[in-house]
């Protein structure tokens, strides 16, 4: 009974693995279906191959198939690049192939260790040795299997594989030879077993027939879900070539309408390959043979170094490159492309350089002219620089020098004018007291206004010395300088922080608060809010909001310009040098200020300091 079990155990095995190995064929074959990288100078189809009576169409693919050749792996990548592998399907992959190695060598020590102990009771002492090899076979071809994820050794495994099944063969036949005899074999032990338990063994008999009955069911279900799987796999198999000739088809049409082509140099015999693509850019019949120093030589003697140097580093340390050159054509054209290199390094040793090439004369002659237009326009740029700082600079020095002129004959102006108001007030008539008065305010006016003028110039002429400014405390510091009517109320956003000149933003703040205390003046219950909010296309930027009289939205361009005045001076007194002032700060700054705002309705005006 016991060596019934034990070669009908054997049996099952042994169809088990090859359910295995056929299963990992297929995983394989589709793997190998998937890889689309040249290997070598020729595209080399072993299908086609094989129909024509093993035509071989590189000699240096022959070499590298040699079967006795097992350790060599340049005919394919590793199993990590065949196909699309996520890090969890892989090393689930390799994690079950090595758990399976493993079992497959603890079960011939276990079977060696009972042989060697009990070697004189056990029948058939061959076919036991040759299930010990079967096993241990086995696990190598799965421990191969998983090492292939990283050393694409296929030759190595195909030979493990002939060798395990030559040993399962073997094993095969020996057990079909042992198989009617062991089923007849009894021991003395047994027979006298059967002796004293005969009663019992009818039943047992039965429940083993029993058993015998529902493995050829279960056996008839594998065999049927074996057959679905395999039409499974095989529909797969056939989606997935698909797929892949959809993408090669796409690939093809991408290089063409890039103009981009394909190259390969095989170190080992310095053969050089060419697509399509890279014999029309250098303007050869496709399929003329090339040597690497004719392909260096189409290089421009000016750029040709260069390509050298690139070849002989990734040569020696495998470094790629990526490189825009001049090359002459066969047809004596001067052109650009764009040479891009990778080595294939295997152990340490460059064996391979593949890569793409591109005519990229028309975007080097595209960048040529931009970058011309580019100087022009700089060039331009400075001059007209130039121009304006000269401009700036006279119209300064004309402002300074027009209010130093305007202000002796204005205090004239104003010192006769308090002399008349002291000594010959009481002896004019209503008339003369009017004009007087109003000679008087017209040189107070005039004498802001030249404050003014000098102010701006003097801002014009300052140098802008940046800094981190507490907006919020320099706000309040400038209301209680003000001190306006107790009937304002004012907001001001809390830590408000801004980059700058002190000196101007403090000037810049003071305009800003004081042109919305002047025009918020006629409101019953004024408010003022500043604070920092986001803008559309603008950023974060700051903004000083009033309540007051408003301006008509459709002069708002007039606003930042000397002595423009949207309100006249009898309803709010100024000269109209305030936000010119406020804008000059802000251009110096290199940031932008504009206003919002509606008859009757309040003003908003935004800025920022660095646009």
């Amino acid at each position: 009974m016991f060596k019934r079990l034990f070669y009908i155990t054997m049996l099952i095995l042994i169809a088990t693995h090859c359910w295995g190995q056929l299963e990992s064929k297929a995983i394989i074959c589709s793997t190998n279906q998937q890889i689309e990288a040249p290997l070598t100078a020729d595209v080399f189809n072993y299908d086609e191959a094989s129909q024509l009576g093993s035509k071989i169409v590189n000699p240096a693919i022959a070499e590298n198939n040699s079967l006795f050749n097992v350790l060599d792996t340049s005919l394919w990548p590793a199993r990590w690049n065949c196909g699309i592998w996520t890090p969890a399907h892989g090393w689930l992959y390799i994690s079950s192939d090595l758990a399976i190695w493993l079992a497959y060598f603890a079960i011939p020590f276990i079977l060696a260790f009972f042989y060697y102990r009990r070697q004189s009771e056990i029948p058939f002492k061959t076919v036991f040795i040759l299930f010990i090899g079967f096993i241990v076979a086995c696990g190598l071809t799965h421990l191969i299997d998983a090492i292939i994820f990283w050393w694409p050794a296929y030759k190595l495994s195909a030979m493990l594989r002939f060798g395990t099944a030559l040993i399962s063969w073997t094993t095969v036949i020996a057990l079909v030879k042992v198989l009617p005899e062991a089923m007849e074999f009894k021991s003395p032990r047994y027979l006298q077993d059967q002796v004293d338990i005969r009663t019992s063994e009818l039943k047992i008999s039965n429940a083993k027939l029993q058993e015998r009955i529902e493995a050829e069911v279960k056996l008839k279900k594998m065999n049927t879900e074996l057959l679905e799987k395999i039409s499974k796999q095989n529909e797969e198999l056939i989606a997935k070539n698909k797929n892949l000739a959809q993408l090669h088809e796409l690939f093809a049409s991408v290089q063409s309408a890039a103009e981009m082509g394909i190259w390969e140099v095989n170190l080992d015999d310095n053969s050089v390959y060419w697509s399509d693509a890279v014999y029309k850019i250098h303007e050869i019949e496709i399929g003329t043979p090339i040597s690497v120093e004719q392909a260096i030589n189409f290089y421009h003697p000016d750029y040709r170094n260069i390509i050298e140097q690139a070849v002989n580093k990734a040569i020696s340390d495998g470094t790629g490159w990526d490189l825009e050159l001049k090359l002459v054509t066969n047809s004596n054209r001067e052109i650009w492309v764009r040479a891009i290199g990778m080595p294939v390094v295997v152990e340490g040793k460059t064996i391979l350089l593949r890569g793409l090439f591109q005519d990229i004369t028309d975007k080097i002659l595209i960048d040529k002219k931009k970058q011309e237009i580019n100087e022009l326009l700089e060039k331009k740029v400075k001059q007209r620089t130039i121009e304006l700082e000269s401009i700036n600079k006279e119209l300064n020095a004309f402002s300074y020098s027009v209010s130093h002129d305007l202000r002796s004959p204005l205090r004239s102006i104003s010192g006769f004018s308090q002399a008349l108001k002291e000594d010959y007030f009481d002896q004019l008539d209503a008339s003369g007291k009017n004009y007087l008065e109003r000679i008087s305010n017209a040189a107070i006016r005039m004498g802001k206004l030249i404050d003014d003028l000098l102010n701006l110039s003097r801002i014009s002429r300052s140098d802008v010395v940046k800094e981190q400014i507490n907006l919020t405390k320099l706000c309040k510091k400038i209301i209680n300088e003000t001190l306006p009517d107790p009937k304002y109320k004012f907001k001001i956003g809390a830590n408000l922080t801004v980059t700058g000149d002190i000196k101007l933003i403090k000037i810049m703040m003071e305009n800003l608060i004081g042109n919305a205390i002047k025009y918020s003046s006629k409101v019953d219950q004024p408010l003022i809010e500043i604070g920092e909010q986001v803008v559309e296309n603008k950023g974060e930027i700051f903004f000083i909001k009033d309540n007051g009289a408003g301006f008509d939205h459709e002069y708002s361009g007039k606003l930042f310009g000397a002595f423009q005045r949207l309100h006249s001076a009898e309803e709010f007194e100024g000269t109209g040098i305030g936000l010119a002032t406020v804008k000059r700060i802000v251009n110096m700054h290199g940031g932008s200020i504009w206003a919002e705002g509606s008859i009757n309705n309040g003003a908003t005006f935004y800025f920022n300091l660095n646009d």
